[in-house]
């Protein structure tokens, strides 16, 4: 059985032995913060098979547009009209 969030599809289960892999797409339920809901590993591969990451896996949050624009290009642009006044 599968879910969707924000446009990808995601396993509701983890095979036990599942290996994490660059690329891979993780989802922390019940976060309220958009920017840690989800994230795409990039850690590289050879680093996790090697143990060589120091057991810290980088992420690049993965958001929606509207957060996007609500958090970041909304804020920056009524910072700059004030900033003009």
């Amino acid at each position: 059985m599968t879910e969707a969030v924000g446009g990808w599809i995601l396993d509701k289960t983890i095979v036990p032995g599942a290996k994490l892999t660059q690329g891979d797409l993780i989802k922390f339920e019940g976060e309220e913060d958009p920017l840690k809901r989800a994230g795409i590993v990039v850690t590289a591969d050879c680093d996790l098979e090697r143990k060589r990451h120091a057991r810290l896996v980088t992420l690049i949050p993965v958001v929606t547009v509207d957060v996007i624009m609500e958090y970041y290009l909304l804020l920056e642009d009524c910072e700059n009209k004030k900033e003009r006044k």
